[in-house]
């Protein structure tokens, strides 16, 4: 039996760590999701988000977490690979490049820990020197806590749990980059159509700014709640009583291996 550990995973395109896992199991627990063509993956929950809490400020800063890839890789998934994270950083500056400079002035750039050799922070500083940065070493909770929206740079964990504990989220990605499964290309729509989910820097930066002095009047609405509880619950589903989901979950899958 082997579980989800982090994001990608039922969204992307493909990845080569989710074919493997699911080859090699009689049973893969997904955060939510599921797949027809292999019925051994089992919906369950995000265990990651048990007892995790977090609010956030409506007057407070902009957080944009980056992510790094090994200059040579060794891993194929759908992510830009190699020497093609110097487009995803192009990407990064011309969001930058879009906001007015009354939101620029709030933004804080998280680093990836891992820096392969990019150096990221000089040429972050080499662009924009006074950028703040923070240099990805310490927990990201207290950095949400400060911020009234969530920037997500790409398809990984990181919004999964901003949108699971209802963090006002912004997405952008290249989708030459970051291509989408038939199956998950609805639930994203759904984003793009309420502002969440955006394939262009400029168009991430232009909903920031119309929504910059009154976040909580577009993120509590209706439309984007439903959209984003539809979309938590088939691919970070909150798990409202963990040990009884895990529970019923795994007397299926005892049942099934018994009957």
């Amino acid at each position: 039996m082997v579980g989800q550990h982090g994001g990608n995973y039922g969204i992307g395109l493909w990845e080569s760590s989710e074919e493997h896992q699911c080859a090699i199991s009689d049973c893969w627990l997904s955060w939510g999701w599921s797949d027809e063509s292999r019925p051994h993956i089992k919906p369950m929950c995000n265990l990651k988000m048990v007892g995790r809490d977090l609010g956030w400020n409506p007057v407070g800063h902009v957080l944009m977490a980056e992510m790094t890839i090994p200059r040579y890789s060794y891993r194929m998934y759908s992510v830009p690979v190699a020497g093609q994270w110097l487009g995803y950083f192009e990407d990064q500056c011309r969001f930058v490049d879009a906001l007015p400079e009354q939101i620029r002035s709030k933004l804080i750039v998280r680093l990836q820990q891992q820096d392969y050799s990019w150096h990221q922070k000089q040429r972050w500083k080499d662009c924009y020197p006074n950028v703040r940065l923070d240099d990805g070493q310490a927990s990201i909770a207290p950095l949400i806590k400060k911020s009234r929206i969530y920037v997500s740079t790409h398809n990984a964990t990181t919004f999964l749990e901003s949108m699971a504990m209802d963090i006002p989220t912004i997405i952008f990605w290249n989708p030459h980059y970051y291509e989408l499964r038939e199956s998950a290309v609805p639930y994203l729509e759904r984003l793009k159509r309420v502002g969440i989910f955006h394939v262009t820097p400029e168009s991430a930066a232009q909903q920031m700014a119309r929504v910059w002095d009154d976040v909580a009047a577009w993120w509590k609405s209706k439309p984007v709640q439903a959209v984003r509880k539809e979309f938590c619950y088939r691919y970070s589903r909150m798990p409202g009583q963990p040990l009884e989901d895990i529970e019923q979950v795994l007397r299926q899958i005892s049942k099934g291996a018994t009957g």
